[in-house]
């Protein structure tokens, strides 16, 4: 537990296994090089491709399905903040791979206390988290009506898994 001085509320904190090795660098997705846009674009699912087409030495295709996966994920954990400085790849040398799932902090009704997660509180919830990823109109997904949608062909095979 800890304060937030900010909000004067206890939160609770957790630790998390460290997901790199000493060799190994963290590239979060911000940090790409985006040179080839002219302005800080929306984080849409075409975004993610360009980013991970960016890279050397990595399979995008593969790095874009696995994206999807965590997409899912978060889907199921309420996660409403995966931006582009929540996510990224591992760097050690020549090989790049995705990173494994990290900063969850905004998952779970984290603003909400225990006696404040009713059935209904959380059903509610569930039913009605957004994702930050954004679709061609600049709007925010909502995860529930994107999954069901079955629009994506990555993420309908996320889901299967």
């Amino acid at each position: 537990m800890y304060l937030d001085e900010r909000t004067e509320k206890e939160k609770i904190a957790c630790a998390c296994q460290y997901i790199r090795n000493s060799d190994d660098e963290l590239l979060e997705a911000e940090n790409i090089d985006l040179e080839f846009l002219d302005e800080k674009p929306n984080l849409t699912f075409d975004l993610v491709k360009a980013l991970l087409n960016r890279l050397d030495n990595f399979d995008a295709a593969g790095g874009f399905q696995e994206y999807c996966d965590r997409f899912i994920v978060d889907a199921l954990i309420g996660n409403t903040d995966r931006h582009n400085g929540n996510w990224g790849v591992i760097v050690n040398g020549d090989t790049v791979k995705i990173a494994p799932v990290y900063d969850c902090g905004s998952s779970l009704s984290p603003l909400l206390a225990d006696n404040e997660l009713t059935e209904k509180i959380t059903a509610d919830n569930a039913l009605n988290v957004m994702s930050v990823i954004m679709d061609n109109m600049g709007n925010r997904l909502n995860y529930r009506d994107f999954l069901m949608s079955g629009t994506n062909n990555n993420i309908n095979l996320a889901l299967k898994k």
